[in-house]
């Protein structure tokens, strides 16, 4: 589907509706506009955006775990012990915030 190209001159919307549908379900494609035709295009995102993307994923990744730690505290239990593959997974995604932070901090004072 990337590089299919809609002539305005013989424009047909069938087949435009359906390039974007399936668009929008892959997601990191578009429709972009060349003059005198239409083009299915990557959308091509910068590495900063890729890893603000990802500094979002991890976040909600503990947000969504915060809950064993606030059991674990009410407790008085050891998460590392009671729930060790999430304590692993969230000591890992604060590592990986913290690395992919540094990394647009160097790219903007780059």
């Amino acid at each position: 589907m990337k590089g299919t190209k809609f002539y305005k001159s013989s424009f047909n919307k069938e087949e435009y509706k359906k390039a974007a549908d399936y668009c929008n379900k892959i997601g990191n494609l578009t429709i972009e506009d060349k003059g005198d035709y239409y083009e299915v295009c990557e959308i091509i995102i910068s590495q900063t955006e890729s890893n603000k993307a990802a500094i979002e994923t991890y976040k909600s990744y503990l947000n969504d775990t915060d809950w064993i730690v606030s059991k674990c505290s009410e407790l008085c239990l050891n998460v590392s012990e009671v729930y060790p593959e999430e304590y692993k997974k969230r000591l890992e995604a604060r590592s990986k915030i913290n690395e992919l932070e540094e990394l647009i901090k160097e790219a903007n004072n780059g």
